[in-house]
């Protein structure tokens, strides 16, 4: 499992307290986590420059790891490029909290005011597009699992612009407002089953 966090070392939840529901999943799991607050565009300063430099040193320690599927968790900020490498690890399943799915510039979707700063938008302008026609032209992931809060003026319609693709599954949680969907999940007592059906999808149960 690859996690890519958000604006902040965390998934809303601290990485130990959501360590102790991955680690229940038998996988290895590697955490992410851009410092510099550009959404991974740029790379990672102390893993390799540039998107495509942190895909492929990724796809080499994934090789290195002898993993046999790849799976990519990502939350608000960090889901825009988590989605992007989803794809390009030909990732199994890809669980999407809160992310945002189109930063092109004539977007019509609201994105807020973190995603048009300068810097951002500066650091890797090639990156910056409308990821629907490349989810929608890639057989990868085989899966992607989104979840907005339901009155989430922000969140819902970036989760709805993929929702017609026939690999995507959208979730909306009800009478949810707010960005926190993961927390939202652990207090509904229903984290632990969306992570088991995101990486084991219809063998969960078992």
């Amino acid at each position: 499992i690859v996690v890519f966090t958000g604006i902040d070392p965390r998934i809303w939840l601290s990485l130990m307290m959501l360590h102790m529901f991955l680690k229940r999943l038998n996988t290895h799991v590697i955490y992410l986590t851009d410092h510099r607050r550009l959404i991974f565009l740029d790379g990672l300063e102390t893993v390799a420059p540039g998107y495509e430099g942190l895909r492929d040193a990724l796809a080499s320690t994934l090789d290195d790891l002898g993993a046999d599927e790849v799976h990519v968790m990502a939350n608000s900020a960090g889901g825009f490029v988590g989605l992007r490498a989803a794809m390009d690890l030909k990732a199994k399943s890809f669980l999407g909290m809160s992310i945002r799915t189109d930063l092109s510039n004539d977007s019509p979707i609201p994105v807020g005011d973190f995603f048009k700063r300068p810097e951002l938008r500066q650091a890797a302008p090639h990156m910056l597009v409308d990821l629907k026609p490349l989810v929608a032209a890639s057989p990868w992931p085989e899966r992607i699992i989104l979840y907005s809060g339901d009155g989430n003026p922000v969140d819902r319609p970036h989760a709805e612009h993929l929702a017609d693709l026939p690999n995507v599954s959208l979730n909306l949680l009800p009478n949810h407002v707010q960005h926190d969907v993961v927390a939202a999940l652990l207090i509904r007592g229903d984290l632990e089953a969306v992570l088991r059906d995101f990486v084991y999808g219809e063998d969960a149960a078992g």
